[in-house]
């Protein structure tokens, strides 16, 4: 199909679209490393990547996020923290604070999670309103609620009324 398109297609356009299957695989061979046991290799992999892309911000943060998610899943939360944190304060990047949030849950870092949440992250309210919840935290959760947190009321009123949240 690619070759059908290759008349009309700039150079730039399929280095593109090169560069993108290039990430496709190495996203891939992170991975099935990673399902194998073999996470260094996978993070060796993803470094010697970020290091042949060294000018490249987005390969780099992409990197990071992987090298964070794998880390994470084998329980190296703190290493998982380390690797993202340098990203997080980039402009947009939504994944990426929602990514840090969940491991400070995992850490249970209730002071950072609060600090997050009071300055207006949705995600980190909504994640801080469930943690608290679940530790049957209520009079916190009232103290919340009653402060203006929304996530906070609406968890706050699931409790009264017996209904159950799902976990995130």
């Amino acid at each position: 199909m690619i070759a059908l398109l290759e008349p009309h297609t700039a150079t730039g356009d399929r280095r593109t679209i090169a560069q993108q299957a290039r990430r496709a695989k190495i996203e891939q061979m992170t991975r099935i490393l990673a399902d194998a046991g073999r996470l260094d290799q996978a993070l060796a992999l993803l470094r010697d990547w970020t290091s042949a892309n060294a000018a490249d911000r987005a390969t780099a943060e992409r990197a990071a996020y992987l090298s964070a998610e794998l880390l994470a899943g084998c329980g190296r939360v703190p290493e998982a923290l380390a690797a993202i944190r340098p990203f997080e304060s980039r402009g947009d990047q939504r994944d990426v604070e929602r990514l840090v949030t969940d491991l400070l849950v995992h850490q249970g870092e209730m002071v950072e999670l609060r600090a997050r949440a009071d300055a207006g992250n949705s995600y980190a309210a909504s994640r801080l309103a469930d943690l608290l919840l679940e530790q049957h935290r209520t009079d916190e959760l009232r103290a919340r609620a009653d402060a203006g947190d929304l996530i906070a009321l609406h968890r706050l009123v699931d409790l009264l009324v017996g209904i159950d949240r799902p976990s995130s």
